[in-house]
C-alpha cells in the first residue's frame, strides 16, 4: 500500500546470510498510471542483477557499420526502452574508462618511480655539497671557478663520462627494479634510456601485461588465453633483462673509452693540487646528480601532463535510442514461415515415404510377395492386439476379433486349395524361411478353426531341434502330459524292442477342443535328420491318413537345415510362412525355384504379422478392395469374452 510519487519498500529476496532483502519503487502519475489505478493491485518484478546482466549480455549484438570503417553498432532488445537506452549509454562510459584507467595505470606506476628517485638524487646532492663545503675550507680554496678554469681542456670529456654514467645508473635502476618487482607488475617507461629498442620491450611488456591482468580477473588464470600471456610475459621479462645486461656492458665499454680521454686530459693539468683534484671529482658528482635531478624533474612533469590528457578509445557518435513500437513477433514473417512450412513439410514427408519405400528390400505387404512370385497367396493373419500380446492361441468358436476371422479366410482358402488336388490331400507341412515368422502360431490357430469346423486334426510336432510347438502346448495347459513320450522316442525305436511303444500312445488328445490331437516332441534326439527318414516316420504319416481329416506339421525353416525338405517328401501341401519385415525379397525367388524343381510340394504363401492401419498396408491392399476393417464389428467385448474362456481352458 502507498501513494503516488512515494517509495515503496518491496520484498527482494535474501541475501547470503538469508537475511531479507527489499527493493524501493516509486509509482509516478502518467497517461499509463492515473487516478483510475488508486485502490488497484500493481505487480512489480525485481530481477536478480547477476541474471539481468547475462540476459543483456546474451541479447546484445555488436558489429561494424561498415567492414571499411572503424564505427560500431551496438543494438539491444528489450521490452523496456528507457532502460535499454541506459544501460547502452552506461555500458560505452564504463568501457572508455576502464580504457583511460588501463592507460595511466602505467604513468601512474612511472610517477611513482620517479618521484622515489627524485628523493634519493636529492639527498645524494645534500651530501656533495656538504662535502665540496668541507674541501673548500680544509684547502683554503674561496672559489672553484679556479679549478673550472685550470681544468677548461677536460670539460669536453668529463661531459662525455658523466652522459655515460648517468645512462648506467638509469640502467642500474630499471634492472634493480625489474629484480625486486612482483610478477605481472608493470615496468616503468620514458625513464631516458636511449636505447629505443630497450625502451620498445618495456612498452609492449606493459602492454600484455595489462591484457593479462583483465582477462585473468574476468576468466581465471587457468584460461588458454592466460596461460599463453604468461608464458609470453615470462620470456619478454627474461629478454628485458639480457638486454639490460648487454646495454651496461656497451655502456661500460664507453665509459672506459671517455675516461681514457679524461685521463689524457688529467695528465696535462698534473701540476694542480691534490685538493683541487679532489674538488673537481667531487664537483663532476655534484654535476652528474644536478643534470639526472633536473632531467627527472622534467619526466616528472611530462607524465603529469600525460595523465591529465588521456583520452579514451571509443568515441560516441550517436547516443542510444530506438523505436519504442513493438519489433515481433512479426505477424508478416509469422504468416511467410507458416506458408512455407506447409509447403515444404508436407513435400518432405511424402518424398521421406517414397524413398523409405522404395529403398526397402524386405517383404511386407501381399503386392511385395506377388511382385517376385507367382505362388498362390493363401491369406494374411494381421498383428496382435494388446491385450493379445501374450497370447499364442487366439482363435475360439465364436470369435469375432480380426485374428479369428483372418484365420477362418485362410481356412476357407486351404479347403478350396485341397479340392482342386488330384489327391485327397491331408498332410500340410508349416515352414518359412527363419525362425520367430509365426509357423507355430499359425499352425495351432489354423488347425483350431478347422477343428471347430468339425473336421478331424492333429498336429504333429516336425521340428526335433527346438520343439517350440511342444513348449506352447506344455505352458499352456500347465505342464498337461508332461513326461509322456513323444515324435522322436516313436521313431527311435527298435523293431526288436522288448516294449514298444505304439503310435496311440504319443497322441494327446482334447487339450485345447475334442476334435483336435497333438503329436509332441517329447526328448530332443540327438540325430532329428536320421530319424525323419526311418520308414517309421513315413509309416506313421500313413497311419494318420486314416484317422484325421487334415494332418499340419509344424517344421523346421526350409532352408536352414534339411529336415523341412525330408519332411518335404511326405506331405500334400506346404504352407510357406512370412512375416511382416523379415524375409528379404529375394529369399522368395528362390523359394519358387525349388517349388518349379519339384522340391517344395504345392507351395502356398501365409503372410503373418500385417500391420493393420499403416500407410503401406492401405496403399497396398486397396486395389484389392477389402481389408480387415470390415472385421471389427463388435469384436470388442467378444474378444475379452474369448479371453476369459481360453483362460478357463473353454475352446
Amino acid at each position: 500500500t502507498g501513494n503516488f510519487g512515494t517509495k515503496i519498500a518491496i520484498p527482494a529476496g535474501l541475501d547470503r546470510e538469508e537475511n531479507p532483502l527489499y527493493c524501493d519503487i516509486t509509482v509516478t502519475l502518467t497517461k499509463e498510471f492515473g487516478e483510475g489505478w488508486v485502490d488497484k493491485k500493481i505487480y512489480a518484478v525485481v530481477s536478480d542483477p547477476h541474471e539481468k546482466a547475462i540476459d543483456f549480455r546474451d541479447n546484445l549484438e555488436v558489429k561494424r557499420v561498415e567492414k571499411e570503417t572503424n564505427v560500431i553498432g551496438m543494438t539491444l532488445d528489450g521490452q523496456n526502452y528507457d532502460m535499454i537506452t541506459d544501460f547502452l549509454d552506461e555500458l560505452v562510459k564504463v568501457y572508455n574508462e576502464d580504457v583511460v584507467a588501463d592507460k595511466n595505470r602505467v604513468a601512474i606506476n612511472t610517477e611513482k618511480f620517479i618521484v622515489e628517485r627524485i628523493a634519493s638524487i636529492a639527498s645524494d646532492l645534500g651530501g656533495i655539497d656538504s662535502e665540496i663545503e668541507g674541501l673548500k675550507v680544509r684547502s683554503n680554496i674561496p672559489d672553484a671557478s679556479v679549478t673550472t678554469a685550470l681544468v677548461s681542456d677536460g670539460t669536453r670529456y668529463k661531459d662525455a663520462v658523466a652522459e655515460v654514467e648517468v645512462q648506467i645508473q638509469l640502467a642500474t635502476y630499471i634492472k634493480d627494479y625489474m629484480a625486486g618487482m612482483q610478477k605481472y607488475e608493470l615496468i616503468p617507461a620514458n625513464t631516458g634510456i636511449t636505447d629505443m629498442g630497450l625502451e620498445e620491450q618495456i612498452s609492449q611488456y606493459n602492454t600484455d601485461c595489462l591484457r593479462y591482468n583483465k582477462i585473468a580477473a574476468s576468466s581465471g588464470a587457468e584460461n588458454p588465453v592466460t596461460r599463453d600471456l604468461d608464458k609470453s610475459l615470462s620470456a619478454m621479462h627474461n629478454n628485458i633483462t639480457t638486454s639490460i645486461d648487454t646495454y651496461l656492458n656497451t655502456l661500460q665499454i664507453k665509459l672506459g673509452q671517455a675516461k681514457e680521454q679524461e685521463r689524457k686530459s688529467q695528465r696535462i693539468i698534473s701540476s694542480v693540487p691534490t685538493q683541487e683534484k679532489e674538488i673537481t671529482s667531487v664537483v663532476r658528482q655534484q654535476k652528474i646528480k644536478e643534470e639526472l635531478y633536473l632531467y627527472l624533474l622534467n619526466k616528472r612533469e611530462e607524465n603529469a601532463l600525460q595523465l591529465a590528457v588521456t583520452e579514451p578509445n571509443a568515441k560516441i557518435i550517436e547516443h542510444a535510442g530506438g523505436d519504442d513500437l513493438p519489433i515481433y513477433p512479426s505477424n508478416k514473417n509469422i504468416l511467410i514461415l507458416g506458408f512455407l512450412i506447409g509447403l515444404i513439410l508436407p513435400a518432405a514427408v511424402i518424398y521421406i515415404i517414397f524413398w523409405t519405400y522404395s529403398l526397402d528390400t524386405r517383404v511386407h505387404t501381399r503386392a511385395d510377395v506377388e511382385a517376385v512370385s507367382s505362388m498362390p497367396i493363401i491369406g494374411e493373419i494381421p498383428s496382435k492386439l494388446k491385450n493379445q500380446e501374450d497370447e499364442e492361441i487366439i482363435v475360439t468358436v465364436n470369435g469375432r476379433d480380426r485374428i479369428t476371422e483372418a484365420i477362418r479366410i485362410i481356412r476357407g482358402n486351404l479347403s478350396f486349395m485341397l479340392t482342386q488336388s488330384a489327391t485327397p490331400a491331408k498332410v500340410i507341412q508349416v515352414t518359412s524361411t527363419l525362425p520367430h515368422e509365426g509357423k507355430s502360431f499359425a499352425a495351432v490357430n489354423l488347425a483350431l478353426s478347422c477343428a471347430h469346423a468339425g473336421q478331424k486334426v492333429i498336429i504333429v510336432d516336425g521340428d526335433l531341434r527346438k520343439a517350440s510347438f511342444s513348449k506352447l502346448i506344455r505352458n499352456y495347459k500347465d505342464g498337461a502330459h508332461k513326461g509322456q513320450n513323444g515324435l522322436s522316442a516313436y521313431l527311435s525305436q527298435q523293431p526288436n524292442a522288448t516294449s514298444q511303444i505304439e503310435l496311440n500312445d504319443i497322441i494327446q488328445r482334447g487339450i485345447l477342443d475334442e476334435n483336435l490331437d497333438f503329436i509332441t516332441v517329447g526328448k530332443l534326439p540327438p540325430n532329428p535328420a536320421f530319424l525323419l527318414q526311418t520308414n517309421r516316420f513315413k509309416t506313421m504319416i500313413d497311419k494318420l491318413r486314416n484317422d484325421y481329416d487334415m494332418i499340419f506339421i509344424d517344421s523346421v525353416p526350409y532352408l536352414y537345415v534339411a529336415d523341412a525338405q525330408i519332411v518335404n517328401a511326405f506331405v500334400d501341401t506346404t504352407i510357406y510362412v512370412i512375416r511382416d519385415g523379415m524375409v528379404e525379397k529375394n529369399y522368395i525367388a528362390e523359394v519358387e525355384k525349388l517349388c518349379q524343381n519339384d522340391k517344395i510340394r504345392n507351395l502356398a504363401f501365409l503372410l503373418t504379422d500385417i500391420k493393420v492401419g499403416s500407410s503401406r498396408y492401405n496403399y497396398s491392399y486397396g486395389s484389392y478392395g477389402y481389408g480387415y476393417g470390415g472385421y471389427g464389428y463388435g469384436y470388442g467385448g467378444d474378444e475379452e469374452n474369448s479371453k476369459k474362456k481360453r483362460k478357463k481352458g473353454i475352446s
